[in-house]
């Protein structure tokens, strides 16, 4: 007897920049909503994302079966969206947009599957990453279509911050410690009125 196979809708994506990164402390997208941890996938266009789509498809054939049957919701979404209809926003322009959350918090590691705390600063809106999602078909009211669950989330490399803020690292050159060189000082009395105004 053949084992009939479960869909594979558990898949791990090539790398991608992460934005509006959630990934330690949940947030609600509105109020009212339950907090969730979230981020969205810069996917270049010129990146192989077919493991995504397969998983997506495979979701929602599993709940509505095959599209030429006729019963998928009229109202159905996929969960990307094209970078280039929103290119005034950094890092939008020839990418794919794909958001991903869950209510429970990723696994977060860098690229020898060390742990990534959030105080390491190391995770960044910008940077570059990989993730472990699930796809999963969601009817809600009128709205209907494919959801991304996020599971675990590995750090690749350094990228441009979407903020433009550089890192202090980047910012500053080295400084001998000179706290106890008198040339320092100057000659001004630290608690003369002239110092002070």
């Amino acid at each position: 007897m053949i084992e009939k196979q479960k869909p594979n809708l558990n898949f791990t994506t090539p790398e991608f920049r992460g934005g509006y990164l959630k990934l330690f402390t949940a947030e609600a997208f509105k109020a009212g909503d339950k907090p969730k941890f979230s981020l969205t996938m810069h996917f270049s266009k010129t990146t192989d994302i077919s493991v995504l789509k397969q998983a997506c498809l495979t979701a929602a054939i599993k709940e509505w079966g095959s599209k030429e049957k006729g019963k998928w919701p009229a109202g159905f979404r996929w969960p990307w969206k094209d970078g280039d209809k929103t290119a005034d926003k950094e890092g939008n322009a020839g990418h794919w947009l794909i958001k991903a959350s869950s209510q429970f918090r990723p696994g977060v590691v860098d690229r020898q599957r060390a742990p990534i705390a959030e105080t390491d600063n190391v995770v960044y809106s910008g940077c570059y990453l990989r993730a472990e999602l699930s796809a999963k078909a969601y009817v809600m009211g009128v709205d209907a279509g494919i959801t991304l669950y996020l599971q675990n989330i590995q750090f690749m490399r350094d990228g441009d911050a979407f903020s433009g803020r550089k890192k202090a690292e980047d910012v500053f050159d080295d400084v001998e410690d000179a706290s106890n060189n008198p040339e320092n000082y100057g000659d001004a009395d630290p608690t003369s009125a002239e110092m002070f105004g």
